[in-house]
């Protein structure tokens, strides 16, 4: 590919769909730099940046800051106490009042289904919030100390200078806690098909309200028309699906996509 660099400049690289081949790239990056290759590398990912032996953190053009993994988690000069609580969003309001510069808590920062309390003093903070939560009516489910991820250091970076980097509220919550544990969607025998291939075969899923269900594949090839012929009821001849408050055998008819061709059953419109 290239007569013995010594240096090697990627801005683009596999696409994030594709984990294999990110997986793969990287060990090649690693194997080229044990040789002594000099390697510039521009990322959008945490878990990738901290691949390398120095970052530059940049925002709008800047860099913000440059230094090892270790060096910039430890520049905060803080600990990270992990929060779990079945009210986040509540939580997240309460402390972020009581969360700044100068203050105990340093930053909160929502990841998914935990909170990120960025604080000087750990084993002082865990009580004191613990029964900040009590007393409003809020309850843990767990609370633990560790050191800070290159994802909250760059947060906390942002928020120093005054960029914004909140969490969008959801649109709109509803509660389906009484729905939990029965089917939202079903479907048995699922095809689908790339002329001679056939990515997805005689696949049936179960998916229960509250779930998260994962399909894990090596590439979006397959994974993707799982959860396509899923989504559009595309079935195989005699097959079923269901949706919530109906279910149904439709009859086969086949269709073409532009990412193959599946074998579908009438309609069905989700709700």
């Amino acid at each position: 590919m290239f007569r013995s660099p010594t240096f090697f400049c990627s801005t683009s690289q596999p696409p994030a769909s594709i984990p294999v081949s990110r997986r793969e790239f990287w060990d090649v990056l690693a194997h080229l730099s044990s040789e002594g290759l000099t390697i510039l590398v521009a990322t959008p990912y945490l878990d990738e940046a901290e691949r390398c032996h120095r970052i530059g953190f940049m925002h709008q053009g800047q860099i913000l800051q440059i230094g090892t993994s270790t060096e910039l988690c430890s520049s905060l000069d803080a600990k990270r106490i992990e929060l779990r609580t079945p009210d986040l969003r509540k939580t997240e309001r309460l402390l972020s009042a009581q969360s700044g510069p100068g203050k105990e808590i340093l930053d909160v920062q929502r990841f998914g289904d935990r909170l990120d309390l960025l604080v000087h003093d750990p084993e002082k903070e865990q009580k004191r919030v613990a029964e900040e939560l009590s007393r409003a009516g809020l309850t843990i489910d767990e609370m633990h100390v560790d050191q800070p991820t290159l994802e909250n250091t760059f947060v906390a970076r942002l928020r120093a200078l005054g960029q914004s980097a909140d969490t969008a509220e959801f649109p709109a919550r509803h509660d389906h806690s009484d729905l939990r544990g029965q089917i939202a969607i079903g479907a048995t025998n699922l095809i689908k098909e790339f002329g001679e291939f056939t990515a997805v075969k005689n696949v049936s899923l179960q998916i229960r309200n509250g779930e998260v269900y994962g399909l894990l594949g090596p590439t979006a090839r397959a994974r993707r028309p799982s959860s396509e012929c899923s989504a559009a009821c595309s079935t195989q001849p005699a097959a079923s699906c269901s949706w919530p408050a109906r279910s149904r055998t439709c009859a086969p008819r086949r269709c073409a996509s532009a990412s193959g061709t599946c074998r579908r059953s009438s309609p069905c419109t989700t709700i």
